[in-house]
C-alpha cells in the first residue's frame, strides 16, 4: 500500500471476499463510502450529509484509492482453471519511507489491544535517497529498503507488464502511474470474466450473454445487468434448486458444459499480464449481506467408481434457499 501525504494515493491488495466487501465498499463507514462522504462534503455541509454520499459515483473514488485483487490461472486436464492468490501477511509501504509488516488486521479486534494477539514491526533503514515520486520535479526523501521492497513487489505482481509500467515503478504517485495500474487490473479482470463466469464480478450475466460488460456503472436500461450474487452465476431470488445445482462449479454437469462452452474462450487468458485484477465493487450489492448463506455450505465428498475422481456435493439449508 502506498500513500502520499497531501496527495493521497492508496493501493490495497486483498481478497475480494464476501466479508471483505462490507468493510471496503458497502458499510456506511467503509473505505469507499468514507471517501464518498468526503467528496460529498465538498459540495454540502457534513451535518446534512445523511446518505447523500451515495449520490457520488463509486468511480469518483478511484482518483484517491485503487482496490485490487490478485488472481492466477492455469490448465488442468486441458481445461482453463483459476484461483485467487491468498496472502495472509499484511504489508504497508508508505511514501517509499516506512515499511509496516505483521499479522494485525485493520479492525478493532486486532488494534484495540484487548482482543487478538498481534505483532507488527516498522522498518525504517538509514540508507536513503531522494526521488521525484509524483512527477512534480520536487525530490522527496526515500529510504532504500522501503523503495526497493515496493519496486520488487510491484514487478512481481505486474508480471510481463512491468516493463510498460516502468514509470509507475519509479514515480508511484504520478497520476499516469496509478491510472496505468488501474487499466492493467481492469483489462485482466475483463479477460478473467470472459472465461470464468463463476468468480466475483460486478453484474450477473445470463448464459445467453456473449459479451462482458465490466464497467463499474450500472445500465438501468438493461434488465440483465443486475449486481452479481455471492455465487455470480446465479440470479437473485431464484429457487429452482436442480437448475442452480448444475450451474455451480462443484457440479460435474457444470464442467462438461464449461468445457464445451468456455474452452474456445481460453485464448483470452493470453491477454492477462501479471496478477492484478480490479475489485468488483458491485458484487453482492443486490442481496442481503447479513444472511448466513455463505456460512451454511457443507461439502460432502463421495467416491465414484473411478477412484481418481471425487465429486463435491454442497448441501444448503432450506431456510437459506429462500434468499437465493
Amino acid at each position: 500500500m502506498i500513500e502520499r501525504t497531501g496527495k493521497s494515493r492508496v493501493i490495497l491488495v486483498r481478497l475480494s471476499n464476501h466479508r471483505g466487501a462490507k468493510s471496503l465498499v458497502f458499510g456506511s463507514h467503509s473505505l469507499i463510502n468514507r471517501i464518498r462522504r468526503t467528496l460529498w462534503v465538498q459540495q454540502q455541509l457534513e451535518e446534512a450529509c445523511g446518505e447523500g454520499y451515495l449520490d457520488i459515483d463509486i468511480e469518483a473514488c478511484y482518483e484517491f484509492v485503487t482496490l485490487l485483487n490478485m488472481r492466477d490461472h492455469g490448465e488442468l486436464n486441458g481445461q482453463p482453471v483459476t484461483e485467487q492468490i491468498y496472502v495472509h501477511s499484511k504489508l504497508m509501504i508508505v511514501d517509499d519511507r516506512w515499511v509496516l509488516v505483521g499479522s494485525a488486521n485493520i479492525n478493532d479486534r486486532s488494534l484495540l489491544g484487548d482482543g487478538d494477539s498481534e505483532l507488527a514491526v516498522t522498518i525504517a533503514d538509514m540508507d536513503h535517497s531522494v526521488n521525484d515520486l509524483d512527477g512534480s520535479g520536487t525530490p522527496e526523501p526515500c529510504r532504500t529498503f522501503a523503495r526497493d521492497l515496493r519496486q520488487k513487489a510491484w514487478r512481481k505482481w505486474m508480471g510481463s507488464a512491468a516493463v510498460e509500467c516502468e514509470e509507475a515503478l519509479d514515480k508511484p504517485a504520478l497520476k499516469a502511474s496509478w491510472e496505468k495500474i488501474q487499466a492493467l487490473a481492469l483489462n485482466n479482470s475483463i479477460a478473467y470474466d470472459v472465461v470464468f463466469n463463476f468468480i466475483p464480478r460486478n453484474s450477473f450475466e445470463p448464459e445467453s450473454s456473449n459479451e462482458i460488460n465490466y464497467t463499474g456503472k450500472q445500465d438501468s436500461e438493461n434488465e440483465d445487468n443486475i449486481p452479481a450474487t455471492i455465487w455470480p452465476i446465479l440470479a437473485v431470488n431464484r429457487t429452482d434448486v436442480p437448475h442452480n445445482k448444475i450451474n455451480m462449479p462443484f457440479s460435474e454437469v457444470f464442467w462438461r458444459k464449461y468445457h464445451g462452452k468456455k474452452f474456445n474462450n481460453k485464448y483470452r487468458l493470453h491477454d492477462i499480464k501479471g496478477y492484478f485484477t480490479s475489485l468488483a465493487p458491485k458484487w453482492t450489492s443486490g442481496e442481503d449481506n447479513l444472511i448466513p448463506y455463505n456460512m451454511r455450505l457443507i461439502a460432502e465428498y463421495n467416491m465414484q467408481k473411478d477412484d481418481n475422481k471425487k465429486l463435491a456435493i454442497v448441501k444448503i439449508d432450506s431456510s437459506d434457499m429462500e434468499t437465493l
